[in-house]
């Protein structure tokens, strides 16, 4: 079975040879039922998809979570293709830009590949993307900003504690009225006031 990190890619564009001439832009899907379906869309981007050859083992979208995309692959057309793979591919959520390996082929630079592999994508310490990241995603207008959206999901696998929130004003201010009242509960009683004897 063919890994589908950027090892497994490199090994798979062997297998779909490019035209003679300037290498072009790829899009490569997992194979799974719904990889058919996204193929029609991603042809009318002006892209001309290319399906895996079909795996020994069941496909399972939680093992093919992740998305390989080349800095050279035209990142406007990668974009809404990611946006509209997530209505296929249900557990996208973890992305690694091309360069992040060394010594890959200039056609990975050029590939954008759909489902890879979840296991390699924890072995490269990359961090899951939140509902937050899609967002900005869909906001970004230059090829820098969606690098950096990338790249800010590198890191040690493991998603950073954030900080304690501050306690809002109020419950200071509550705080404060508590004192005030426990200070007038004392001032009531008068000095050196003797405790009364039962008999």
């Amino acid at each position: 079975m063919i890994t589908t990190s950027f090892i497994g890619i490199t090994m798979l564009t062997a297998c779909f040879p490019l035209n003679r001439g300037p290498i072009k832009s790829r899009v490569i899907l997992t194979h799974h039922r719904g990889a058919y379906r996204l193929a029609i869309l991603v042809k009318d981007l002006g892209e001309n998809p290319r399906i895996r050859p079909r795996d020994p083992l069941p496909f399972s979208h939680n093992a093919s979570g992740a998305v390989w995309v080349g800095v050279k692959f035209p990142f406007e057309k990668a974009k809404e293709i990611i946006l509209l793979s997530r209505n296929y591919y249900k557990e996208l959520k973890y992305f690694a830009l091309s360069d992040k390996r060394p010594g890959v082929p200039e056609s990975v630079h050029r590939t954008l590949y759909i489902g890879g592999s979840t296991s390699a994508a924890l072995n490269m310490k990359l961090l899951a993307w939140s509902e937050e990241e899609f967002a900005q995603l869909k906001k970004i207008k230059t090829k820098e900003e969606f690098f950096q959206l990338i790249r800010s999901r590198y890191g040690d696998g493991k998603r950073k504690k954030r900080k304690p929130l501050t306690p809002p004003p109020a419950k200071k201010e509550t705080k404060a009225s508590e004192k005030k009242v426990l200070q007038k509960g004392t001032s009531g009683k008068k000095k050196n006031q003797k405790p009364r004897r039962v008999r």
